[in-house]
């Protein structure tokens, strides 16, 4: 936790410098991979997921 924040009276301060430092590793690990990000992989994943939603929910109208 940053020693400045720590010593501020500030709440939200404090609690964002205990969130920065409990994440430290994953923060400091997005840039030593050049900014890589699971980001599009995450979309295609939310793309395919909802195609499978609305294919089941045809099909169940379908059947009715």
């Amino acid at each position: 936790m940053g020693k400045k924040a720590a010593a501020s009276d500030v709440n939200m301060l404090k609690q964002f410098s205990k969130t920065i430092a409990a994440h430290r590793s994953g923060i400091l690990a997005y840039f030593d991979f050049n900014g890589l990000s699971t980001g599009p992989l995450e979309g295609t994943n939310n793309k395919i997921k909802n195609f499978a939603q609305n294919g089941l929910w045809f099909q169940r109208c379908r059947v009715l």
